[in-house]
């Protein structure tokens, strides 16, 4: 017997958006302090431009890995906080007591 999927709807709109531009303005915080970290490196390093490019690389990764995970986990906490099984409205059979 397969699984039944089970229907969501969007349950609180208000939550979604919130919750929409809340992870949204943390990818762009954390995209402009990276940015702002290489320019540092870049103007402010006293030694090689070599080490200016190995930082900003290493701290590269961490970056991009965040922006897709926040992406992921942005639908996630949608689907878990403001969607959810669509009410049942008249249908209702109620026990005679």
């Amino acid at each position: 017997m397969a699984a039944r999927k089970e229907e969501l709807v969007m349950r609180d709109p208000k939550l979604a958006t919130l919750i929409k531009w809340s992870c949204n303005a943390i990818c762009m915080i954390q995209l402009a302090v990276y940015i702002g970290l290489v320019i540092f490196l870049f103007t402010h390093q006293e030694s090689s431009l070599g080490q200016a490019i190995g930082y900003s690389a290493l701290a590269a990764p961490p970056v991009v890995g965040a922006q897709f995970g926040f992406s992921f986990l942005k639908e996630i906490y949608i689907k878990k906080y403001a969607m959810g099984p669509p009410r049942q409205s008249g249908n209702l059979q109620l026990k005679k007591s």
